[in-house]
């Protein structure tokens, strides 16, 4: 059976991604901060995972498929 969904707690894709845009970002600093990885390593990483996404883009394969 389907629990009713109380409007005053639904919140907008825009705010649950500015939300865990703004929590990744927070996480982000804090790793770099604390010398766990340097940016460069972090935007190394970042590169490479942007291009796996366009491959898989490409061969018409995407997470959740």
């Amino acid at each position: 059976m389907a629990i009713p969904l109380n409007p005053k707690q639904l919140v907008s894709f825009e705010e649950v991604l500015t939300s865990q845009m703004m929590s990744q970002d927070a996480l982000i600093r804090l790793l770099i901060e604390k010398g766990i990885f340097s940016e460069d390593e972090f935007l190394k990483i970042v590169k490479a995972v942007d291009r796996e996404r366009k491959r898989w883009k490409g061969n018409n394969f995407m997470v959740g498929d």
